[in-house]
């Protein structure tokens, strides 16, 4: 019961350290837009056009969203699991051996080190519609078009 306990702890902090980390780097990124894009706000707010305002923003939080999920952050097979990890199961390893049908032991395993086998990427492609070559090389797309 204690080691569960200790177990649950210790996965809930790396959660919360994952998230952290996460927003560290997205908050970088969001800084770092463009001066074009900034200029091209301030002037849309100096016409009061709300709507162009929404539209530019929303292109270039979108481009940092798009270019933070391909970055060196998923350069390896594991961090690509730990990046699926935590935005399909807000990091919890119990729930995300669940889904795919394996032991919490094998999802941590697999999101630090360890490399799964084929038939554990078949299920993650499988059951999170993950784009095999992503998976694999992390090239293309993550998610498979339906």
């Amino acid at each position: 019961m204690k080691n569960q306990m200790l177990m649950e702890a210790t996965e809930e902090k790396k959660l919360y350290t994952d998230f952290f980390n996460i927003g560290v780097e997205l908050k970088e990124k969001l800084l770092a837009i463009p001066k074009e894009i900034k200029d091209d706000v301030a002037k849309a707010v100096y016409e009061n056009d709300t709507e162009k305002i929404e539209v530019i923003m929303y292109d270039a939080l979108v481009d940092v969203i798009y270019n933070f999920c391909h970055s060196k952050d998923t350069d390896n097979i594991n961090k690509r699991i730990n990046y699926l990890a935590v935005f399909h199961f807000g990091g919890n390893n119990s729930k995300m051996a669940a889904a795919l049908s394996t032991s919490e032991a094998n999802i941590r395993n697999y999101r630090s080190d360890k490399e799964p086998r084929i038939d554990m990427l078949n299920k993650i492609v499988e059951n999170l519609n993950v784009n095999y070559e992503w998976l694999l090389a992390g090239k293309g797309e993550i998610y498979k078009n339906k």
